[in-house]
């Protein structure tokens, strides 16, 4: 899923990377009697490769639906409701297991704090020399690079002089255990703090790696990355 800038905002040529780590993970786990999943998959690819446009349709359903996010300008398919594809993820979130779960535990742990507005507990999550990264729409304050404790707090000072949000959820929650990575996906609502008071969704994925994997070690968040895209809803002002 690829968001990206609209017709009609001012971030046109806005360069955005691609979060595949849980594609990555994906790959990881396939195994013994899985494979047939991987084995259709890369049919449809090979199809695709050799030209044959129907033997790939033939892979999918009559009724399948494909989500593809990007900008809108230039493209012949305005105002096209798009829903998004979300089942590979809830197959790796049926996947998380065990004793890895020190790392899901944490970052759940994390988003909790948010949640109850405890900055300084959020921020125990993190090492002292954590890194954050966002991406998404250079016209918000919070895009850009964040380091340490001192760079958390510059980015939720911003955030709050910036828009109030009214809903935020975690969607998704997928980890790489064995490299100490997690993949969290969700979205929130709220008011800029403009003259227009203007009404937005932000979609976003969030990639957190830890310091290292030994979990006896109790190990803190050290790299954060935000891949997000904004939208406005005028007509819920």
């Amino acid at each position: 899923s690829i968001y990206g800038p609209r017709e009609g905002t001012t971030f046109k040529g806005m360069k955005i990377r691609l979060a595949v780590l849980f594609i990555v993970y994906l790959f990881t786990l396939i195994q013994g009697d899985s494979s047939y999943f991987l084995s259709e998959v890369h049919g449809f690819y090979n199809a695709i490769d050799g030209g044959g446009i129907d033997a790939a349709i033939s892979f999918w359903t009559p009724d399948c639906q494909w989500s593809i996010y990007g900008p809108r300008e230039g493209t012949t398919f305005k105002g096209m409701k798009i829903r998004l594809a979300v089942l590979f993820i809830v197959y790796l979130f049926t996947l998380i297991q065990g004793d890895s779960s020190y790392f899901l535990s944490e970052v759940h742990g994390f988003y909790n704090a948010i949640d109850g507005g405890g900055i300084d507990a959020a921020i125990s999550f993190w090492t002292p020399d954590c890194q954050w990264s966002i991406y998404g729409p250079r016209e918000l304050n919070t895009t850009g690079e964040f380091s340490g404790h001192q760079g958390i707090r510059q980015f939720f000072d911003l955030h709050h002089q910036e828009k109030t949000l009214t809903y935020f959820e975690t969607s998704y929650f997928v980890q790489d255990a064995e490299n100490g990575k997690v993949m969290v996906e969700g979205y929130e609502l709220g008011n800029m703090h403009d003259e227009w008071k203007s009404y937005i969704r932000i979609n976003w994925v969030h990639v957190i790696e830890f310091e290292n994997t030994l979990i006896e070690k109790q190990p803190k968040m050290s790299i954060f990355k935000e891949y997000f895209n904004l939208e406005y809803l005028p007509e819920l002002n």
